[in-house]
C-alpha cells in the first residue's frame, strides 16, 4: 500500500473503539451521578461516606483504629505466620492452611477439570490409535485440535463453585483448517489478539526517546538498540537502501519508503525475545535445542492503518546476532518464510506462558497473597477486597508446580528448553520483573503501543481499556470510602507493614517501601486486581485455543534452520506442507501431550469479576451496592436490550466483535467481562 493510504486516519472499527469508550464513560458517569450522596459532586463515593477506618467487628479479634496493632486470636498466632517460599509451600500444609475455607470447593472444581482433561485425552488416543504410527499430515493435526475442542467435558458435571469451560472462550474451528495458520494476516493479528498480546513494541528513533520528560518511562525500543542485534548484511546500505528498507518497500508498495520513514510515521513494530536468548536447553529437552542456546527470533511488522489487515510482517530474523538468518515475505521461499513464522510462534508461546503467565501473574501475585494473610487482619478493608482477587491462587500454584514443572512434568516435556531451561527462564523472568509491569496503562506506554491512531485493531488494548476503566473507578470509590486523607493511609500500620514486607521480598524491583497517599493505595490495588483478573485471563485462557495445536504454537521445534535445507526444495506451497509438519513439529505423542496440557490450563473459571458485592463479610450495605454497580458496568443489569446491558463493557465488546467479524479479522473474547474471573484459580 502507498504512503497516502498509510497516512489515512482511523475509520470503521477504530472509530467504533473511540466512540464506545466515550459512551461507556458517559454511562459510568450517569450511574455515579444517580448515587452521589448528599455531600455533593465534590465527594463522589457512590453513597459510601468516608468512614475513616471503621472496619466492623469480628469475634476473637481486637478492633483498633489506624496506628494501633491488630491482634488475631490465639489460633492465628497473633497474626504472624512465617514468610514462606515456594519450596516450603510444596512440602508443607501452610499453603492449604492459608485458604482452608476455599479448598473443598476449589478441589472439587480442579478435580473435575483434571478428570475431564484426562478423559478427552484417553478418548482421543483410543479413537486415533490406528493413526499413532502414521501421524504425518496437516489434516491429522487439525483433527487432534478439534477433537479436544469439541469433546472436552463431555458428560463432566459442573462443580459446586465455578464453571468448567467445555468449549474454549474464543474457539475458532477454522484456525487450523485451510492452512489459515500460514496466512500472514493471521500471523500479524495474533500479536494483537492472540495468546501473547503483551509482547509487541513500537520502534522509535533516538529523538523521541530522549525527548521524554524527566521521570517519564522510556517508550518502545530504539532502532539503534535493535540494530545492534540485527544482521549486518541486511543493515548495509547499497544504492541508497538496505535490505531491511527493501523489505519494508515490498510491504508498503512504495519504492521510496524506508525504515527511518516508517519509524517517523510510528508504523514500525517489533517482537523480540531477549530473555529467551539467555536460556540453554536442558540436555534432555525435547526438540532441537537440547544443550543449546534457544533461538530468540526478531520479527518486524508494519502497522498498516487498515482494520482488515492491521499488522503486516516485514521481516523475521532467526536469532539475535549479526550473522543470524533473515527471511522476508517476498525475498524468501514459501518454505523458509513459513518456517520463520513457526519459529516466532515457538518463542512467543514459550515467553508468554513462562514469563507473562507463570512469573508475572502466578508467582508474583503469590507474594501479595501470602503477605496479605500474614499482615492484614481479616476485617481490614484491603483484606476484604483483595481476598476475592487472590482466591484460589495458592492452591493452584501449589498443585500446578507439582504437576507441571518437575523434570517429568508436562511443561518440561513439551517445552523446547526442557526442565532446566524452564527453571532458568523463570529466574530470568523474575530478574526483569518490576512493580510497574503490573500496570496496564503504563505497560502500553512503555511498549509504545498505547496510541490507537498509530496501531489499530489492537483488541487486547482497546477492550482491556474498557475493563481497566471500571477497575480503576471501583478501586477509587472503595478506597475513598475508607481513607479520607493521606494521613489515614500513613497511619494504617497494618497496611504499611504489608507494603514493607512486599518491598523486602522484592528488593530493587521498584516496589514502593511505603504508601504515602490515597493514590498510592489505589495504584497498588488496581494493579493487583488487574494482574489477577484481566492480565491472567488474556495470557491463560487463550492458550487453549492457540496452544492446543502445534500448528499455531509449537512449544518445541525439532530441527534448527541449518538442518532443514533438504526440505526447502520439497515444500514449495501449502499443498506440500505435510512434508514439513511432523518432521519439524513433533510426533503423535508430543502433539497429544501439548493439546492435553493447554486444555488443562484454561478450562476453569472459578469466579466472576466484581460479582462478590453481596458476599463481602464486613462491608456496609453501601459498599456492597457500590461493588454490585461495578458488576453492572461490566455486564449490564441482566435485562436483555436494557440501556445498562447495551452500554455495558460486555455489550460494547459484543458490538466490536460483530464489526471485527464483518472485516474478516479475529474476534476477541478474552476481555468480555462474562468470561473474566476475579482471581487466578487455574
Amino acid at each position: 500500500m502507498g504512503a497516502s493510504r498509510q497516512a489515512q486516519g482511523a475509520t470503521g472499527l477504530s472509530a467504533s473503539v473511540r466512540e464506545s469508550n466515550m459512551l461507556l464513560r458517559l454511562l459510568a458517569g450517569a450511574l455515579l451521578l444517580a448515587t452521589v450522596s448528599a455531600r455533593g459532586l465534590n465527594h463522589m463515593t457512590a453513597s459510601t461516606e468516608c468512614r475513616g477506618g471503621q472496619f466492623g467487628t469480628m469475634p476473637g479479634l481486637s478492633q483498633a483504629m489506624f496506628g494501633l496493632a491488630f491482634q488475631y486470636d490465639a489460633n492465628h498466632t497473633n497474626g504472624k505466620m512465617p514468610l514462606i517460599d515456594r519450596t516450603q509451600l510444596l512440602n508443607s500444609t501452610v499453603g492449604p492452611m492459608l485458604e482452608y475455607h476455599l479448598w473443598p470447593n476449589w478441589t472439587e472444581a480442579f478435580t473435575i477439570t483434571m478428570n475431564a482433561t484426562r478423559k478427552v485425552a484417553l478418548d482421543w488416543k483410543q479413537n486415533s490409535s490406528h493413526e499413532k504410527d502414521n501421524f504425518n499430515t496437516i489434516a491429522q493435526y487439525g483433527q487432534l485440535y478439534r477433537y479436544f475442542m469439541d469433546h472436552y467435558g463431555d458428560d463432566a458435571p459442573q462443580p459446586t463453585r465455578g464453571v468448567v469451560l467445555k468449549r474454549g472462550i474464543g474457539y475458532d474451528p477454522n484456525l487450523t483448517q485451510d492452512y489459515r495458520w500460514v496466512n500472514d494476516n493471521i500471523f500479524g493479528q495474533e500479536r494483537l489478539m492472540g495468546n501473547n498480546p503483551v509482547q509487541l513494541q513500537r520502534v522509535v528513533d533516538g529523538a523521541e526517546q530522549s525527548g521524554r520528560v524527566a521521570g517519564q518511562p522510556s517508550v518502545g525500543i530504539t532502532w539503534k538498540h535493535l540494530a545492534s542485534m540485527l544482521n549486518t548484511t541486511y543493515l548495509d546500505v547499497v544504492d541508497g537502501k538496505s535490505k531491511f528498507d527493501q523489505a519494508l518497500q515490498e510491504a508498503t508498495g512504495d519504492m521510496s519508503d524506508s525504515i527511518s520513514k516508517a519509524i517517523a510515521r510510528h508504523q514500525l513494530y517489533v517482537l523480540h525475545y531477549p530473555l529467551l536468548a539467555e536460556i540453554v536447553g536442558d540436555v534432555n529437552a525435547p526438540g532441537a535445542y537440547a544443550n543449546r542456546f534457544m533461538m530468540a527470533p526478531i520479527a518486524l511488522f508494519l502497522s498498516t492503518h487498515d482494520d482488515s489487515y492491521p499488522l503486516k510482517p516485514v521481516a523475521i530474523q532467526l536469532g539475535h546476532t549479526a550473522s543470524s538468518w533473515v527471511c522476508t515475505p517476498q525475498g524468501s521461499s514459501f518454505f523458509w518464510w513459513t518456517v520463520a513464522k513457526l519459529y516466532v510462534n515457538n518463542a512467543d508461546g514459550l515467553v508468554s506462558q513462562i514469563v507473562h503467565h507463570l512469573v508475572n501473574a502466578h508467582l508474583i501475585s503469590e507474594s501479595f497473597a501470602v503477605s496479605m494473610h500474614r499482615k492484614l487482619p481479616e476485617q481490614h478493608p484491603v483484606y476484604q477486597i483483595l481476598k476475592f482477587h487472590i482466591e484460589g491462587l495458592i492452591p493452584i500454584n501449589t498443585m500446578g508446580f507439582k504437576l507441571l514443572t518437575p523434570a517429568n512434568g508436562s511443561v518440561s516435556e513439551i517445552a523446547g528448553f526442557g526442565h532446566k531451561g524452564l527453571l532458568d527462564l523463570i529466574e530470568v523472568g523474575y530478574e526483569h520483573w518490576t512493580y510497574e509491569k503490573m500496570d496496564f496503562e503504563q505497560d502500553l506506554v512503555v511498549r509504545g503501543v498505547d496510541n490507537q491512531e498509530f496501531l489499530q485493531s489492537y483488541s487486547f488494548r482497546d477492550d482491556g481499556q474498557l475493563v481497566h476503566d471500571v477497575i480503576k473507578q471501583c478501586v477509587s470509590e472503595y478506597v475513598d470510602h475508607y481513607y479520607c486523607s493521606e494521613e489515614d493511609v500513613k497511619r494504617d500500620s497494618a497496611l504499611q507493614e504489608y507494603v514493607q514486607e512486599l518491598y523486602t521480598q522484592h528488593p530493587n524491583k521498584s516496589m514502593v517501601q511505603s504508601l504515602n497517599s490515597v493514590d498510592d493505595l489505589k495504584t497498588m490495588l488496581r494493579r493487583i486486581i488487574y494482574i489477577n483478573s484481566v492480565h491472567h485471563a488474556a495470557v491463560n485462557y487463550a492458550v487453549r485455543e492457540f496452544g492446543s495445536s502445534v500448528l499455531t504454537i509449537p512449544f518445541s521445534t525439532f530441527k534448527r534452520p541449518e538442518e532443514l535445507g533438504n526440505l526447502s526444495a520439497i515444500v514449495t506451497d501449502t499443498s506440500k506442507l505435510d512434508a514439513l509438519v511432523p518432521y519439524f513439529l513433533g510426533d503423535y505423542e508430543h502433539a497429544s501431550l501439548q493439546a492435553e496440557t493447554a486444555t488443562q490450563l484454561a478450562s476453569l473459571r472459578f469466579s466472576d469479576l466484581f460479582a462478590y458485592g453481596p458476599n463481602m463479610t464486613y462491608a456496609s450495605q453501601p459498599v456492597k451496592d457500590m461493588i454490585s454497580r461495578c458488576r453492572t458496568l461490566l455486564v449490564g443489569d441482566g435485562t436483555p436490550k436494557s440501556r445498562a446491558t447495551e452500554m455495558s463493557v460486555e455489550g460494547v465488546i459484543e458490538r466490536r466483535n460483530a464489526i471485527r467479524k464483518s472485516k474478516n479479522i479475529m474476534e476477541y473474547a478474552y476481555m468480555k467481562p462474562s468470561t473474566l474471573p476475579n482471581s487466578i484459580a487455574i
